[in-house]
């Protein structure tokens, strides 16, 4: 039960896990962006910017603990002055085609959950669409997300039952987890620091409550199901010490539940960072550069000389890219304009995914 609360609080509030493991990680320096100084924003923990090096567009990563108010308002208040100040390009959030609208729809059934289940990334939207900016929903679909899992644990039960071989594969899959999705931290990466914001422990109540509840309400049935594992595990945890001491647990029983514990956290690690993790960022990364190549051509294509029209294919095909997915209501990143300006590309996100998806942009790893 130790080991579910752990992991579930780990993937909300991107705890970092595991630094037994030692990862070296590539240290990667925060570059500055005075815009957001000069129009007044609170440097924040939980913010990452960047340029994005192939297009030299500038990116404004903010990592969430979901439903919290502390990170609904950092959301909304980036936005907003970026807005303000002429320097939004596109909003993008980590959702899919399928969650997005099926939430959508239960908005309109029942009106009161829009305001009770309001978060950062619908909050965010709400804003881009104020500036008339695009909203994308960068997140690979929820279908194949369960896909994933399902193989993964399928996989990770083969590994554990085959001792040798398939523990040591499954060490290694978690290693290169925990290295992917640079959960651990490092220089210029978010740590702990952007977890422990006072703001955001004081809210962490709100989290805890309207997150399991945001399930509850999409897929109650599920939901029911995830909810009744736990209890049923709270139920069979002992707590030694309201033991008689003629029944106090041996050194075996202690193995056996310390045992338990390192089995469920193996296989919840291993579904936390590769198909919740390190699979999405790839999709969520590729759709941010999809934005940022979309504006830096927008920005270029008037010096673009006779030569380079012909030469350089890749502007063409990003001003004609089919693959992104905008938000309902939301206008297309080539309708929008410019107005002269550099514009930001901002991720919503949740804190779990903001450093992965920084090393996936920072090094290149996807064109």
């Amino acid at each position: 039960m130790i080991a579910h609360l752990l992991l579930a609080i780990s993937c909300l509030f991107s705890i970092p896990l595991c630094e037994s493991f030692g990862i070296a990680l590539t240290k990667q320096r925060k570059a500055s962006l005075p815009l957001l100084r000069a129009v007044a924003i609170p440097e924040a923990a939980q913010l990452l910017e960047f340029t994005e090096p192939q297009t030299g567009t500038t990116v404004v990563l903010v990592g969430a603990m979901h439903y919290n108010p502390s990170s609904v308002k950092l959301a909304s208040d980036t936005v907003k002055e970026l807005g303000e100040n002429d320097q939004l390009g596109t909003v993008i959030v980590e959702s899919c085609e399928t969650r997005w609208n099926k939430t959508e729809e239960l908005y309109q059934e029942k009106p009161f959950l829009k305001t009770f289940l309001s978060n950062e990334m619908r909050t965010a939207s709400d804003m881009a669409l104020s500036f008339n900016r695009p909203v994308v929903l960068g997140d690979q679909n929820i279908t194949l997300t369960g896909e994933s899992l399902k193989a993964s644990l399928r996989d990770t039960i083969g590994d554990l039952a085959t001792p040798g071989k398939g523990w040591k594969r499954l060490y290694e899959n978690i290693r290169k987890g925990l290295e992917e999705t640079a959960i651990l931290g490092g220089e210029g990466y978010l740590t702990t620091n952007a977890l422990l914001d006072p703001k955001l422990i004081l809210a962490l109540p709100v989290s805890l409550i309207k997150y399991p509840i945001s399930f509850l309400v999409r897929d109650p049935i599920i939901t029911s199901i995830f909810l009744t594992f736990l209890a049923v595990s709270a139920v069979n945890d002992v707590d030694v010490s309201s033991v008689p001491r003629e029944t106090a647990a041996t050194i075996t029983d202690y193995i056996s539940v310390v045992g338990v514990a390192a089995l469920e956290t193996i296989v919840f690690a291993r579904l936390l960072l590769e198909p919740l993790l390190a699979q999405r960022n790839l999709v969520l990364a590729k759709s941010i550069l999809d934005q940022c190549k979309l504006y830096s051509a927008d920005n270029n294509k008037k010096s673009v000389g006779l030569f380079d029209f012909f030469m350089n294919n890749d502007k063409s095909e990003q001003l004609t890219s089919d693959d992104i997915v905008y938000a309902a209501g939301s206008p297309r990143t080539n309708d929008t304009s410019n107005g002269g300006n550099d514009k930001v590309v901002v991720a919503i996100l949740g804190m779990a995914h903001c450093n992965g998806i920084m090393k996936i942009l920072q090094e290149q790893q996807i064109r």
